[in-house]
């Protein structure tokens, strides 16, 4: 049977790892938790091996759904499996291949793959580590980690404390309410409206953008071995006592770092 369906009592726990397949997590009626799964001919036997059950767990009811590698790496296509959970729901996925796309507010979202791209529209709080693909990630309430070896990776709106590691891959956040620790290697660095907090940014050849609210005082500490360092606030933007602050440390070896305000 490739469908499932769940009476649950709320928010759940999503545990979900199948190393091949494109993967759809999203939200629904408060009581139904449900799994669908797409596949064809030889492939669609292989679903027996799948593992789908769905059980309380302390305070919250825990759905789980596994499939083995040795079985998955068979198919001739990806499988398809459709997950739909009630808002708010916590999230953790661990794939090989394939595409995550989200759809829905979540809650806490952890996501480990390989070569998976990565959708994710809204969540309190994200956890992703991958190798390559791009990862793009919406509205988050809190704290955000986004780590790559040669994927993109594309924020728009963090409230929390947020970090971002990637070797090659390019970065933008479009905003951010609190910490950023950003480090590449080559890739560029965008950084397009920081509100307040401290700012860490590390790269070697990739250049580092940062955009500064209006109307926040600004501390800034940035250094290039060879890379232009540029800033182009207003004079009048340090730190005062009545105004948000931000402070900017900025290092790298040939990149450059340029300090502009962000667009009102």
């Amino acid at each position: 049977m490739n469908d499932h369906t769940f009476t649950v009592t709320g928010p759940v726990r999503l545990d979900l790892r199948i190393p091949h397949a494109d993967l759809a997590v999203s939200t629904g009626p408060a009581g139904t938790a449900s799994v669908a799964f797409t596949a064809t001919g030889k492939d669609a036997e292989s679903l027996d091996q799948a593992t789908v059950t769905c059980e309380r767990r302390g305070d919250a009811d825990v759905l789980t759904v596994h499939l083995k590698q040795n079985r998955m790496f068979r198919f001739k296509r990806p499988l398809g499996v459709a997950v739909q959970v009630p808002e708010g729901s916590d999230v953790t996925i661990a794939t090989a291949a394939g595409a995550i796309v989200c759809n829905g507010p979540l809650g806490a979202v952890r996501i480990e793959t390989a070569t998976a791209g990565v959708r994710l529209p809204a969540a309190t709080s994200v956890d992703v580590v991958g190798v390559s693909g791009e990862v793009q990630v919406g509205s988050v309430s809190g704290e955000a980690s986004v780590k790559t070896v040669s994927g993109t990776i594309d924020v728009d709106d963090v409230r929390g404390r947020l970090v971002l590691r990637t070797v090659s891959g390019r970065t933008r956040v479009r905003r951010a309410g609190g910490d950023v620790e950003a480090r590449s290697v080559s890739g560029d660095v965008a950084l397009q409206r920081l509100e307040r907090g401290q700012v860490r940014l590390d790269s070697v050849s990739g250049d580092a953008t940062v955009g500064v609210q209006p109307g926040v005082a600004v501390w800034l500490d940035l250094d290039s071995a060879s890379g232009d360092v540029r800033s182009e606030l207003p004079a009048n933007d340090g730190p005062a006592d009545d105004r948000p602050v931000l402070e900017v440390r900025g290092r790298t070896v040939t990149g450059d770092v340029h300090v502009v305000p962000a667009p009102v």
